[in-house]
């Protein structure tokens, strides 16, 4: 941690940026991965999280939008489909019902209305007819029995299925009841009309 020049009388404390191997006539300046405070033998590895550039005697933290392994001389840039708040070793994937759209992200985007996100998406993927996805969705959700999901309502969920009509699971708009059989609000299924009664088409 000292160095001793030629024709001294005494040792001089190594300064910051540099090391000092036993025997060192002059300082070693400190090399790029690495950092050397004051009065050092030999340099210290930079840790996960930081970076260090040549001639630091601090390990520097990484900063937001940036992940730093250990021995970085400088900070990398996060990639899309992740995201890096400061202080980070490496990315973070992205987790379902959100999506990392592009690089540099310091937190992940929310998935929407209408949309679904599986884990590392980039961008969210539209919830299709027969399907309804509500916010922060990881995959489409099948359409309830009893209930329809029209185009219009993939933002908004589903909606009940009317009198005079059926819906079972995933449809993507009310069956109208057929004669001979009603169907009130919600129906999965047609009903077979009792004996005695009569229903028309649409019946409910």
């Amino acid at each position: 941690g000292y160095s001793c020049p030629a024709n001294s009388s005494f040792a001089t404390l190594c300064p910051p940026g540099y090391y000092c191997p036993s025997g060192s006539s002059s300082p070693v300046f400190c090399p790029a991965e690495y950092y050397c405070p004051s009065g050092v033998a030999s340099p210290t590895l930079c840790s996960g999280g930081s970076y260090c550039p040549a001639g630091g005697w601090v390990p520097l933290l990484c900063p937001t939008g940036y992940f730093c392994p250990s021995g970085s001389e400088a900070a990398l840039l996060c990639p899309a489909g992740s995201y890096c708040p400061s202080g980070v070793s490496s990315p973070s994937q992205c987790p379902g019902g959100f999506y990392c759209p592009s690089s540099g992200l310091t937190a992940p985007v929310p998935c929407p209305i209408g949309y679904s996100c599986p884990s590392a998406s980039i961008s969210p993927v539209q919830c299709t007819t027969s399907f309804y996805c509500p916010a922060a969705s990881t995959s489409s959700n099948l359409c309830p029995r009893g209930y329809y999901c029209s185009s219009t309502a993939v933002s908004s969920g589903y909606f009940m299925c009317p009198a005079g009509s059926y819906c079972p699971p995933g449809a993507a708009a009310p069956q109208p009841c057929p004669a001979d059989a009603y169907c009130p609000p919600g129906s999965i299924g047609i009903n077979i009309r009792p004996a005695g009664y009569y229903c028309p088409a649409n019946s409910s």
